[in-house]
């Protein structure tokens, strides 16, 4: 196997807990990608992932189990239901300010989409499918809801592919609303670990021991043949395997399948990725004229003129993340629509946060402490056409014996749906 991000881990952990042979080999000194936790100052600050939102009792919950980290698991607080969106400058409450941001007639037209019977169009975007279903006024919060989810746009993101239970709600019940009011939408947990979700990848790359290896990136491959192994060449040795499982952005796959399979190659090439620059703020709540904010944190439309992205409330969400009596926030700039922030220095990074945050939160102290991360390839984005080119990408992978391609570009970007994809991709292989 190559890669262990989240992806890689879980499906090397599911191997090895069926006996099954694995070496996985990793191009950075330690395991987990982005799934890991920086700790300053008593601040727990997350590289990637900060939270998760799973099906009870899914995959993600298995490996959590598997690792041994269950009495680490701990739901958010009490006020992670309370979630914001900025309009016009203002924080407004979700969703009991719609009527006050919508309008009564638009209103009205959205609450009658149950009255409109539809299904889904194909490679409809996102943007689209918010305007037809609900109108055209709630095309600034669908806006900020897919730069929370993908750093993306909404209106090149395909429905079905990153959001396919909204596409699976019209083609069933003919309505999203409809299907709310039936159970259609399974639920989801939001969960957490203490002290960090980079617990999980140290734990599970403790867990792999010798059969994982650190500081080895690969720099080729040769295909199995008839009676032939696939061949790996990292850190200056040759490793033979059966069985390769490629745990990699589509980029870094295509890098080592394009020499073999060109075709193969230039689909996993054209997934394009948003970068994300992530600024995380350590502050005293004395900092906040109006007290620490509480929430799970508010989304920021495009249209609002700012850089950022949005803003979680950490501490608020996971107060063991923070010291007592400070607030921690975490602050997403770039993404597919900004695509500049990411090569702001970490100084104008930081200087351009705090101008905006403070305009918006009414702080009065400057942050007691700081990281700045930026993702220069952060997330998958599903365009029109994403899921024939997945289709077609599986197509290709099955003319070569024993390949199998894992990952967030795929099937879905959440931490919950890669794991479960990953697991399930390897199944296969656990008889």
């Amino acid at each position: 196997m190559v890669g262990a991000g989240p992806a890689g881990l879980a499906a090397a952990t599911a191997l090895a807990r069926a006996d099954q042979p694995v070496t996985v080999l990793e191009a950075r000194p330690q395991a987990g990608g982005w799934c890991r936790t920086i700790n300053r100052e008593g601040f727990a600050f997350e590289a990637g992932p900060q939270s998760w939102r799973t099906p009870p009792g899914g995959a993600l919950d298995e490996l959590i189990a598997w690792a041994g980290l269950k009495s680490e698991v701990r739901p958010p607080s009490e006020t992670a239901n309370r979630r914001f969106v900025l309009r016009r400058g203002r924080l407004h409450a979700l969703p009991s300010a719609l009527p006050r941001l919508l309008g009564p007639r638009p209103l009205l037209r959205a609450m009658s989409e149950v009255l409109r019977p539809g299904r889904p169009r194909e490679r409809e975007t996102v943007a689209a499918f918010v305007r037809r279903r609900f109108g055209p006024e709630l095309a600034p919060l669908c806006d900020a809801f897919v730069s929370g989810v993908f750093a993306g746009d909404s209106e090149q993101l395909e429905l079905a592919s990153a959001f396919p239970a909204l596409a699976r709600a019209e083609a069933e019940f003919g309505s999203v609303i409809r299907a709310q009011q039936a159970g259609g939408f399974p639920p989801r947990e939001i969960g957490g670990l203490r002290g960090g979700l980079g617990q999980l990848s140290e734990a599970l790359a403790e867990d792999l021991g010798p059969h994982l290896r650190c500081g080895f990136p690969v720099e080729g491959l040769l295909p199995a043949g008839e009676s032939l192994p696939w061949q790996l060449f990292a850190g200056g040795e040759r490793f033979e395997a059966e069985r390769l499982v490629l745990a990699l952005p589509s980029y870094a796959a295509a890098k080592l399948l394009a020499p073999h399979d060109p075709l193969l190659g230039g689909l996993l090439r054209g997934i394009p990725y948003a970068p994300v620059a992530v600024v995380s703020l350590g502050f005293d709540a004395s900092a906040f004229k109006e007290g620490p904010p509480a929430g799970f944190g508010f989304l920021v439309p495009r249209c609002e003129g700012r850089r950022l992205l949005g803003c979680i409330y950490v501490s608020s969400l996971f107060p063991d993340l923070a010291p007592a009596g400070k607030v921690s926030l975490r602050v997403l700039l770039g993404g597919a629509q900004d695509p500049g922030a990411v090569e702001l220095s970490a100084e104008v990074l930081l200087e351009t946060t705090l101008r905006e945050v403070r305009e918006i939160l009414a702080i009065r102290e400057a942050p007691q402490v700081h990281h700045v991360a930026r993702l220069r390839r952060a997330i998958p984005q599903y365009l029109p056409g994403h899921g024939d080119r997945v289709r077609a990408i599986e197509v290709a992978t099955s003319r070569w014996p024993n390949l199998v391609l894992i990952g967030n570009a795929y099937r879905g970007v959440s931490l919950s749906d890669t794991v479960a994809d990953a697991v399930g991709s390897v199944a296969p292989f656990l008889d």
